[in-house]
């Protein structure tokens, strides 16, 4: 019941900038207005109520899919908000055709009866008001947003020099604040791992490397990120799994970033036995820029497997 209270409370008022909130309260409110003036009744209806009608189903339609996205995604609202402006002209544009052709007359006795137009102009006022604040806040947004480390600065027009692939550089690449990620330190730790050709492991952010050097992840998990990739609820049965997938796969090589882009490089200490495995038995080897290449001790004697866990276990499917 909670949830679908949440859910419900998300649908109709999202957590949303005061631009995408004013259109959906406007989505909301003037949708189900017009929605209840242009009801089918037994004298049949003109023919500007259908239209009406549709375009303000459709806007509250799209309304709450954008909502229920943002809500399930806790996604950045300029990807989860593209109908907004469609919403906005559905029902601003339904508004003003409704109010142009509905008549109400009004009885003030002895029959005087005075026939009365509901005005389109300030609702005309009100979505041009909000079309105007959306696209301010918008374009503001875009041109100021940076776009996992990319910002309008960012160019392309280096190509990295790693082989197999044909990848186009950003530069410059923030990792986080006030790191920025050469291109050449990338390069190096590629070779390194190349060079080295031993089964490696890499937290956090470049995963990348398991797609360079044509080796899949060793581990169930590609990306480490809470509440995206792993839940609390499943840190206890998830670790046991982690550990056990890179012992059976013999890693040999760690591979440690010292800033990530969400400044979260100390995440594995939610996970005890992980966290246990990855300080002991290793080694620093080299360092190329935020990446620390570490190598396991020659005379450092794995933990024995659990014979009940199988590769075909390996998965993301919490065990019954």
């Amino acid at each position: 019941m909670h949830s679908a209270t949440a859910m419900l409370r998300a649908i109709v008022f999202p957590k949303a900038p005061r631009d995408l909130y004013m259109i959906s309260l406007f989505t909301w409110f003037g949708g189900s207005a017009l929605l209840l003036l242009s009801v089918p009744n037994r004298h049949g209806e003109a023919e500007w109520v259908r239209p009406v009608r549709t375009a303000a189903f459709l806007a509250m339609a799209l309304m709450s899919c954008q909502n229920l996205f943002a809500y399930s995604t806790y996604n950045e609202a300029a990807n989860c908000y593209p109908y907004a402006g469609l919403c906005l002209g559905l029902l601003g544009g339904a508004a003003a055709r409704a109010c142009a052709r509905l008549r109400f007359t009004v009885d003030f006795g002895e029959g005087e009866i005075w026939p009365v137009r509901l005005p389109s102009l300030p609702l005309v006022a009100i979505t041009l008001l909000l079309t105007a604040w959306t696209s301010a806040d918008r374009l503001a947004d875009d041109w100021w947003r940076t776009v996992q480390q990319f910002d309008r600065h960012t160019k392309f027009d280096r190509k990295l020099q790693v082989a197999n692939a044909s990848i186009y550089w950003g530069d410059p690449t923030d990792s986080s604040s006030h790191t920025v990620l050469r291109k050449e330190d990338l390069e190096s730790t590629f070779n390194y791992l190349k060079a080295c050709d031993k089964p490696f492991f890499v937290f956090k952010d470049a995963t990348i490397f398991y797609g360079l050097t044509g080796r899949p992840s060793p581990q169930p998990l590609l990306y480490f990120q809470e509440n995206h990739s792993f839940r609390d609820s499943d840190v206890p049965w998830l670790d046991a799994r982690i550990v056990d997938s890179l012992e059976r796969n013999h890693i040999q090589v760690l591979v440690i970033e010292r800033s990530s882009w969400l400044r979260d490089t100390a995440l594995y200490e939610k996970f005890p036995r992980l966290e246990k495995w990855m300080k002991s038995g290793f080694q620093k080897q080299a360092t190329f820029g935020i990446y620390e290449v570490w190598k396991r001790n020659e005379d450092f004697t794995e933990n024995p497997r659990d014979p009940k866990m199988h590769d075909q276990e390996i998965q993301l499917i919490k065990p019954d």
